[in-house]
């Protein structure tokens, strides 16, 4: 997708939890933008805030999006869905996972959060989505450390405890 010169636009774009530089979800963010064909320098105006400063800012029309990288439903999100003026649309990006895989390895999945999950959304959204790592201490017993991966990953999907969407847990192959 090649952004129009209307979307290369200067966005305000709240792009950090904890105002903490180099985070996850503003490595994914910068990533995402990057993949889209903008200049993360020059195309959008980043802010450093926490998803529910980032949630207030959208609220009050200081920043026009927000990345957040997060379990769902995420309850700064759910907030500003439940915001009797606010209307949300979660913007598809799936389309950019190719292009992030090529560049930074297989880190990143096509995921899809249902339109159930937030209030107002009226489709499914096509994202992406993250792997995650569980790391314990070396002298865990080996035992539980086994039960803990059964529970994460045998069962591989869960409902969440709102609006049905599911959680898969994949086992990934970072060696090859």
């Amino acid at each position: 997708m090649t952004p129009t010169p209307k979307a290369r636009q200067s966005y305000s774009v709240c792009a950090r939890w904890m105002a903490q530089a180099g985070s996850a979800t503003e490595v994914f963010a910068l990533r995402v933008i990057e993949a889209a064909g903008l200049d993360p320098d020059k195309d959008v105006r980043q802010e450093r805030l926490g998803a529910a400063e980032g949630v207030n800012a959208l609220k009050d029309r200081k920043i026009e999006a927000f990345f957040w990288v997060a379990g769902l439903p995420t309850a700064a999100v759910t907030d500003l869905a439940t915001t009797p003026t606010i209307k949300i649309k979660l913007i598809d990006i799936v389309q950019y996972a190719t292009t992030m895989n090529a560049k930074y390895g297989p880190l990143y999945a096509e995921a899809t959060i249902p339109a159930v999950t937030y209030k107002g959304m009226e489709a499914d959204a096509k994202n992406i989505t993250v792997l995650n790592i569980m790391a314990v201490n070396a002298s865990m017993d080996e035992q539980l450390a086994c039960g803990l991966r059964r529970i994460m990953l045998d069962a591989r999907t869960w409902p969440c405890a709102q609006g049905g969407a599911q959680h898969q847990a994949r086992v990934a192959d970072l060696q090859s």
